[in-house]
């Protein structure tokens, strides 16, 4: 199965995924695991999916997620739904690392606080969903909202003099 590039596991009420599992599938490029019953991700897991740019892991019951969990695909990753779960919290910085991701979608989940900056080191983030979790607050602001010239803590910091960006992630994304 080496050369296989689409996995579904949709609705298969697994609740764990064994370390290693998908170790020798190098060429994957999109795992569906979606509506499952897996409660936690950690490294081993995940380990050897150089390649996937799409990781669906919404409807399950993750409450917690190892930084480590996202270390083979960080750099290839464009896609990450993580919606419909029971994440308190998200590892921020493992997110951070993930250059190429395009959609991030989080709606649905227990998260109470997105860390300032968390959101402008995603150079390519077109699409961010928060809908429905417990956010009490938005961080502090760091960034700025080019065309609108007002600070803005999804846009990142203030672009050099003459370049604004065309525009900054949106909360619901693009539609």
């Amino acid at each position: 199965m080496s050369s296989l590039v689409h996995l579904t596991l949709s609705r298969n009420g697994l609740r764990r995924l064994a370390p290693g599992a998908f170790a020798d599938l190098r060429a994957l490029r999109a795992l569906h695991l979606d509506g499952n019953r897996l409660p936690a991700l950690s490294g081993p897991q995940l380990r050897g999916l150089a390649s996937l740019r799409h990781l669906i892991l919404a409807n399950n019951q993750l409450a917690a997620i190892e930084p480590a969990a996202f270390a083979a695909f960080a750099a290839t990753v464009e896609d990450l739904d993580l919606s419909h779960n029971n994440l308190p919290a998200l590892p921020w910085e493992a997110v951070a690392a993930m250059a190429s991701l395009a959609t991030l979608t989080l709606d649905h989940n227990l998260l109470e606080r997105v860390p300032a900056g968390a959101v402008a080191r995603l150079p390519r983030l077109a699409r961010l969903d928060l809908t429905a979790n417990r956010l009490r607050a938005l961080p502090p602001p760091d960034g700025y909202c080019g065309p609108c010239r007002r600070r803005n803590w999804l846009a990142g910091p203030p672009p050099s003099p003459g370049r604004l960006p065309s525009r900054p992630p949106s909360w619901k994304g693009n539609r």
